[in-house]
């Protein structure tokens, strides 16, 4: 972590953002921390492990909602994007991150999903 003094960081602020691009930045005032700045990628990192935790945190607290989701994925009733978009999840790995914290088991593949793989099979095999 590079550290400045608030003056510096105000005087160099050039140099304050080259450094954010390999590291946290952190900005010293009258001997305390005022501030960290960091860039939009660990921003985005950030963003999206409190997203995380907020949805573990709605598993062990019993979150029908929450529950309800993943086991309709689960079981192969509704599809992964609509999972990660309610739970306001970045990826479907998260989505499987949380469905094994829950004590969940791998998805099935939506029937739908799975008839449109299949035909695309075919296609390619000339059937």
């Amino acid at each position: 972590m590079k550290t400045f003094t608030a003056t510096e960081a105000k005087n160099n602020f050039g140099v304050v953002l080259e450094a954010i691009d390999s590291d946290v930045v952190e900005v010293i005032k009258n001997g305390k921390v005022a501030a960290y700045i960091l860039s939009p990628r660990e921003y985005s990192a950030m963003g999206a492990s409190h997203s995380l935790i907020k949805i573990k945190r709605k598993i062990l607290a019993g979150d029908k909602k929450v529950l309800r989701l993943l086991r309709q994925y689960s079981e192969g009733v509704i599809d992964k994007h609509r999972v990660i978009r309610d739970l306001d999840l970045t990826s479907q790995g998260q989505m499987l991150d949380v469905m094994g914290f829950a004590g969940l088991p791998l998805p099935r593949v939506p029937q739908g999903e799975l008839d449109a793989m299949v035909a695309e099979a075919l296609k390619v095999i000339g059937r």
